[in-house]
């Protein structure tokens, strides 16, 4: 499984991969409304498609996100705790021996490290593809290669992933999001890994619709530079 990407000290999270659309969704909720109220719904839209249509993501990862990355992480909780602190290092790249006329596949390897401790997982990163075999830009999948796979979306130069985890009687529901930023000429990403209680919830009821939100336990972040 996926230790920290996603959701053990190394934190039960250290190796997995958060969820913050219920906020978004909350924000949304008057817009909701406002349009319920004149009579309109999301599916009332013009059929016809515009002439000129925004370029297609691209199917395959950005050579930008190549090479090896490392930084120090933190593990946080919501009280300002720092739970766990360790070294992450990611090393993407495409993977060898790969079939010719294949769609790309791409290593995705993690390295923590605590103290003497270090732990390693070779994941590697598909291109997702639709019922027909076609690649379906943007989208991806991690391939633990345990069984386990995690879908991960690339929305320009951040990768997302949302994920739930259950062991026992626990149950966690994680948001991972891996974003690409230069500063004074440096190569960074910024790793952000929320961890929230699948166990409990909090249930708002407006009108026919409701909305739901959960408590969060920790966040893992940190800043990796490109080596």
């Amino acid at each position: 499984s996926m230790s920290g990407m996603s959701g053990g000290t190394a934190s039960p999270e250290i190796g997995r991969l958060g969820l913050d659309w219920p906020m978004k969704l909350l924000r949304l909720l008057p817009v909701v409304l406002l349009l319920a109220t004149l009579g309109i719904t999301p599916t009332d839209q013009p059929t016809t498609q515009s002439a000129t249509r925004p370029a297609a993501a691209p199917t395959g990862l950005p050579e930008a996100w190549f090479g090896q990355w490392s930084g120090p992480i933190r593990v946080v909780q919501p009280d300002g705790h720092a739970a766990a602190e360790f070294t992450m290092t990611l090393e993407i790249g495409p993977a060898p021996d790969q079939p010719a006329g294949s769609l790309p596949v791409y290593t995705w390897t993690i390295q923590y490290q605590m103290g003497e401790n270090r732990d390693s997982r070779e994941y590697l990163l598909r291109i997702a593809t639709d019922t027909t075999g076609r690649p379906m830009p943007g989208h991806f999948v991690l391939d633990q290669r345990s069984g386990i796979l995690v879908d991960q979306f690339l929305l320009g130069p951040m990768m997302q992933g949302h994920f739930e985890t259950e062991s026992g009687s626990g149950r966690n529901i994680l948001h991972a999001r891996y974003e690409l930023v230069e500063e004074e000429g440096n190569r960074l990403m910024r790793v952000e890994i929320a961890t929230y209680d699948g166990n409990e919830t909090r249930r708002s009821q407006v009108g026919d619709g409701s909305v739901a939100s959960r408590r969060l336990l920790r966040v893992q972040k940190g800043v990796l530079s490109h080596q």
